[in-house]
């Protein structure tokens, strides 16, 4: 297995000190890992190959900053899972976003980037995860919401609308434990394609807006850090 890792931080040192903890935490597990080092957000998006495995983003730079180089990946639909690393626990709370998998504060790189390497090569070995459900199979990577619909449901993926005979809290009950999360009494979200929160509602994936209940605001914003660590 060839595993690509691209690291973007303007200080060398800090580059060279990630690197070197991926590389010798692949070779443990003897599997091939091929490190990118990149000194700015520019390099990253001007970058020929996109496919990396997963990318350690600095949130504060020069010119352009993480959160605009994940926008801007989005854009180009780059599905490279993304890690921010910072020195400020604060600017967290600004980077929600769709591939967004996880945060290091750089004090804790050594123990905190064991934990999300863990993470990774446990979510490569098992690959695409599937949710068989009245006779569906769906990838559950591709499901942004799941809809309540009388007797129904409505699973919006990211090619298709499916209608399935089946009630909300049975795919709560199944998916509640993969990443997902009911926010009113008719939507059941996927933690990975939040965009941004407000009191109103949730955004998701391409910028769709869905109402939540009175006071999930928190819960969600608690519950999307949780996933994500």
């Amino acid at each position: 297995m060839d595993i690509r890792i691209a690291v973007c931080d303007d200080n060398f040192i800090f580059v060279n000190e990630v690197k070197q903890i991926c590389e010798e935490y692949f070779a443990s597990k003897n599997e091939n890992c091929h490190v990118e080092c990149f000194s700015c957000g520019e390099e990253v998006l001007h970058a020929v190959d996109l496919t990396w495995n997963v990318l350690f983003l600095d949130i504060e730079m020069g010119k352009i900053s993480g959160i605009e180089v994940k926008d801007q990946l989005l854009e180009k639909n780059c599905e490279t899972q993304i890690v921010f690393l910072t020195s400020h626990s604060e600017c967290m709370k600004e980077a929600f976003g769709r591939n967004v998998v996880g945060f290091i504060e750089k004090k804790n790189i050594t123990d905190e980037l064991s934990v999300i390497l863990k993470k990774i090569y446990r979510d490569i070995l098992r690959g695409e995860r599937i949710w068989s459900v009245k006779g569906n199979c769906i990838v559950l990577d591709d499901i942004y919401y799941i809809h309540a619909e009388g007797s129904y449901v409505i699973v919006i993926t990211k090619g298709e609308r499916l209608l399935i005979r089946e009630s909300l809290s049975e795919c709560e009950k199944q998916l509640g434990t993969k990443g997902f999360m009911r926010v009113h009494r008719s939507v059941l979200i996927h933690l990975k394609y939040v965009s941004g929160v407000t009191e109103s509602y949730v955004e998701i994936g391409n910028r769709e807006q869905l109402r939540i209940s009175r006071g999930m605001c928190r819960k969600i914003k608690s519950k999307y850090m949780e996933y994500i660590r």
